[in-house]
């Protein structure tokens, strides 16, 4: 694994500016077969390095004629199995012939699903797969990224949900005690007003005018509370209904 990617980083420093040649593949039920089309004066001159990484198989193949250099990086859709894999170099064509970890027909070669423009199909040594058997999916990664994106949204939007509910509860906490500190509030004015009917017939004519005016004020006072702890409920009632309400969505 580690020459694998230190050639390929080998490769990205050197400054020499590559051409990806052109190569044929084809499969069997064991066998994947590729054919990659290259110019070299000697195989010494092929560096080819096959290895698994990630849970897919790795073909890196690089050649330098004349100070022109081609190179070759795949990366499968599954595993392959490198110690019965095989390639040989012949004139202009290195031949591949790569065994796959697991029997089976691949739905395609590369892990990747945009099918690179110097990929050929080799229709003389293809082979179909039975229609009882059918192809093997090594996964989309598209689908991948967009499982991983759906995740992170979702964590993203339950995350939001509880600090919203906690903030609708604690709305709902401080109205309740806001409401019982009004009510106790107005109990305590009732029993002070009704010790005052017991001797308001006593009082001077002055007096009771100055009462009748503060029991009216004191009513005005009594209904606006009341008026302002109903809307507080009401406002609470609808934040929680509108919470719930998106959880059903969900």
């Amino acid at each position: 694994m580690g020459l694998f990617w230190m050639g390929c980083l080998l490769a990205m420093s050197s400054g020499t500016e590559f051409r990806a040649p052109i190569f044929k593949w084809a499969q069997t039920r064991q066998f994947i077969h590729i054919t990659v089309m290259i110019k070299t004066s000697s195989p010494d001159d092929v560096s080819i390095l096959l290895n698994n990484h990630n849970g897919r198989g790795k073909l890196f193949l690089e050649t330098t004629v004349e100070d022109k250099t081609a190179q070759l990086n795949l990366e499968f859709l599954l595993e392959i199995d490198r110690e019965i894999s095989s390639y040989k170099v012949q004139g202009h064509f290195v031949n591949f012939k790569i065994s796959k970890k697991e029997p089976g027909f691949w739905s395609r070669l590369l892990y990747t699903k945009t099918r690179p423009s110097n990929m050929k199909i080799d229709f003389k040594k293809w082979i179909e797969p039975p229609e009882s058997e059918g192809y093997i999916d090594g996964g989309d990664p598209d689908e991948e990224e967009e499982e991983k994106e759906s995740t992170r949204r979702k964590k993203k939007k339950k995350k939001k949900r509880k600090k919203s509910a906690r903030k609708v509860k604690n709305r709902s906490l401080k109205s309740n005690g806001y409401s019982r500190e009004v009510w106790r509030r107005i109990e305590d004015f009732a029993n002070k007003l009704q010790d005052s009917f017991s001797s308001f017939h006593t009082l001077p004519w002055g007096t009771k005018v100055a009462y009748a005016y503060l029991i009216g004020v004191g009513g005005a006072m009594v209904v606006t509370l009341l008026g302002l702890c109903a809307w507080d409920s009401l406002q609470g009632w609808r934040e929680e209904k509108m919470v719930s309400g998106r959880d059903k969505q969900d």
